[in-house]
């Protein structure tokens, strides 16, 4: 498989996360603590959605996952309206709206630098 290509796994993966993620991260929530910081589940799926398309070597993933926690605390426009989802939805959107910014960024730099 050539560097950059991802397996069809990895979508089945990424797809799954995102199916389950609503549930799973909504399934953590109360009224008290409508984002609860146990919840991971969206950064997993987020981190994993900003690593399609790129090579999987070191200097790549960390590049991703600096740039996806970045874009996920700062949560510039339009990440941050995804969180206004109610419940678990809100909590997946805006991390992976995070990974889709991030993927965009890393492989437009990727094709312009390689």
């Amino acid at each position: 498989m050539p560097i950059g290509e991802d397996s069809p796994a990895f979508f089945v993966l990424i797809a799954g996360a995102i199916l389950i993620g609503p549930w799973a991260c909504g399934s953590l929530t109360s009224n008290v603590d409508p984002d609860p910081k146990r919840a991971v589940w969206d950064e997993v799926a987020g981190m994993w959605l900003t690593c399609l398309f790129l090579p999987k070597t070191l200097p790549w993933l960390a590049a991703a996952f600096l740039l996806f926690r970045v874009l996920d605390v700062l949560k510039p426009w339009p990440i941050r309206q995804y969180e206004r989802l109610p419940g678990g939805y809100g909590i997946m959107a805006d991390d992976l709206a995070a990974g889709v910014i991030g993927a965009a960024v890393l492989n437009l730099v990727y094709r312009l630098a390689w």
